[in-house]
């Protein structure tokens, strides 16, 4: 079976999101020997946008039936939505890159508006009425997030005509865009999601059903709070963020409740797992005390990007699994890949993450942020590597299965 073909999750998406997940590392080079606005914000969309959220999209294809039992309306759409936005990322990352401002204009826009289709795909599939009270409550977290998405989208829009036009007006907008992005969209879908995506990954369900209900009240009533107080100018910013870092702090205590009781033999997710809440704990703790470049480096490279690395160690070789054998194949992740790669990847990504942080604590750091870009594309290097290797083992395994079948 094509592994563009696949009826799980777009495959095609997948690869374009870890692609542009690399490319984010040179970047990091890049902006250590040229540092420009335009390539910090290059850097930031191409995490966010090109692979954090094309990635994301491309899993809730999945995750939406099969977390609330919904049949997507206009699922094709869906789908086709999901490989188009990280062309238009790319479009707009290169315009960052070289600050052509009617190009973050016209990117921007057909960015957004890739968003807001696919938003309001969702959104019709998930108003359908369900029988089941828990499905229905996951239902509405789902739409939740992803009107969090659309309003990240919105405004990203005006960013962009901002940008353009040079409105201060608009540009004061960035802080919400930023925080609506990273906490709504991104961090709240993460946190939601990975109630279910755990279980197979980890082997054990949650035992503090109450502290996940917790940790994302917190972490929305933060982020609200956090945007009050940015749009009226008001003095609880901290306020709002510190809710947020209460919200971290449970998630970070019922997920590595989970980790304690691990029982799966394949420890590379799991230490991706525990990395990732390790950086989400620094990301929080640097937003409440004011350190907001830190807190976006910690958020976006290392809570977020160590929670991909975990799921594609994990569910992205599943995709592989089920595409090169068939849907029912059962062959486990760690069959798939190279143990010894796997290992390099986690200690290419986590020192890469530390590099990146501890530059921003130093006034001559570009040497770090070099240093961090390479190690972090080793890391992807490495990870690349791997998920070939996978794909050759799985078709071998395919061949197997046929000639047995003759």
């Amino acid at each position: 079976m094509s592994l563009v073909r696949s009826h799980w999750i777009p495959p095609l998406a997948l690869v374009l999101g870890a692609l542009l997940n690399a490319a984010s590392w040179g970047i990091v080079v890049a902006y250590a020997i040229w540092p420009s606005q335009g390539l910090e914000l290059a850097w930031i969309h191409t995490l966010a946008l090109g692979s954090l959220t094309t990635i994301s999209l491309a899993v809730l294809i999945h995750v939406i039936p099969g977390f609330t039992d919904l049949r997507w309306r206009f699922e094709r759409v869906a789908r086709t939505l999901t490989s188009i936005l990280p062309v238009l990322s790319i479009g707009l990352i290169a315009s960052f890159l070289v600050w052509w401002s009617a190009g973050i204009a016209l990117f921007g826009v057909l960015a957004a508006a890739t968003v807001l289709l696919y938003v309001a795909v969702a959104l019709v599939t998930l108003s359908k009425p369900l029988a089941d009270p828990a499905d229905s409550a996951v239902a509405r977290a789902l739409a939740f997030v992803l009107t969090a998405l659309g309003a990240t989208a919105t405004i990203g829009m005006l960013l962009a005509f901002g940008l353009l036009d040079g409105s201060a007006g608009l540009l004061l907008l960035a802080p919400i865009h930023a925080v609506l992005g990273i906490v709504g969209w991104l961090t709240l879908l993460v946190v939601g999601v990975s109630v279910r995506t755990f279980r197979p990954i980890l082997g054990v369900p949650s035992r503090h059903r109450l502290l996940h209900i917790a940790s994302s009240s917190l972490l929305a009533v933060g982020m609200l709070a956090t945007i009050l107080a940015v749009a009226v100018d008001a003095d609880f910013v901290r306020v709002g963020l510190g809710l947020c870092a209460l919200g971290a702090i449970a998630y970070v205590v019922d997920s590595g409740d989970r980790l304690w009781r691990l029982r799966i033999p394949h420890w590379i997710p799991p230490a991706f797992i525990a990395s990732s809440l390790v950086w989400m704990l620094v990301a929080a703790a640097a937003a409440t005390l004011g350190f907001y470049r830190v807190a976006v480096v910690a958020a976006l490279s290392g809570w977020l990007s160590q929670m991909l690395y975990a799921h594609l160690h994990h569910i992205g070789i599943r995709v592989i699994a089920t595409a090169c054998i068939g849907d029912d194949d059962e062959t486990r992740p760690w069959e798939l890949l190279d143990a010894r790669t796997s290992a390099a990847t986690f200690v290419f990504a986590q020192f890469a993450v530390i590099a990146m942080v501890a530059a921003l604590f130093m006034q001559q750091g570009s040497w770090l942020l070099i240093a961090a870009g390479l190690l972090g594309a080793m890391g992807s290097a490495a990870l690349g590597t791997n998920v070939f290797g996978a794909i050759r083992r799985a078709r071998s395994i395919a061949r197997s299965v046929a000639l047995s079948l003759e």
